[in-house]
């Protein structure tokens, strides 16, 4: 009776002009002198047409080499997007420096009153007040002090606090 929604979508699929695999997308390209359009599928039949670089890797055996877009099919949900890349691991940490997780600040309360900044390895937790440069500046968050990152470098870390807010600290 009735096709299925995945037999109608292997309906529209495209074959590879190199390879000939019905695909669900396609990279649109010249590969040769005869610059005819061709659609060739984006793993290894497209590597070896353009050196898998996206514009062409500009040597002599890619010199016919020219990209023109995307083909996908529309029934089926599929994305021409390249998969993005994964982020890189964070630096790991020396051995003596703990990180803030491990350190013990569900007991730390906000010090009273207005410290002043110290770049060494101190803990400030939220609320902290410090006065930096001549500036009032409260604590958002709990982070460790770093010689590079005084309050008036690291606004996610820091707000400053109204004039009248400094005399009433």
């Amino acid at each position: 009776m009735g096709m299925t929604s995945e037999a109608r979508s292997q309906d529209h699929r495209k074959p590879c002009t190199l390879c000939q695999k019905p695909r669900d997308v396609l990279v649109r390209c010249q590969i040769d002198s005869t610059e005819t359009w061709h659609f060739v599928c984006p793993g290894k039949c497209w590597k070896e047409v353009s050196g898998g670089v996206v514009d062409g890797d500009k040597t002599e055996i890619h010199e016919w080499y020219r990209y023109g877009g995307m083909w996908k099919n529309k029934h089926e949900a599929v994305s021409a997007k390249k998969p993005k890349k994964p982020k890189k691991a964070a630096k790991p940490l020396q051995e003596e420096q703990m990180t803030i997780a491990e350190a013990d600040t569900t007991s730390v309360e906000p010090r009273g009153g207005v410290q002043s900044w110290d770049c060494g390895e101190k803990i400030y937790v939220r609320n902290d007040k410090v006065l930096w440069d001549g500036t009032l500046w409260k604590c958002r968050k709990t982070h460790w002090s770093e010689e590079r990152k005084p309050p008036t470098k690291a606004y996610s870390l820091w707000k400053d606090v109204p004039h009248e807010s400094a005399a009433a600290g």
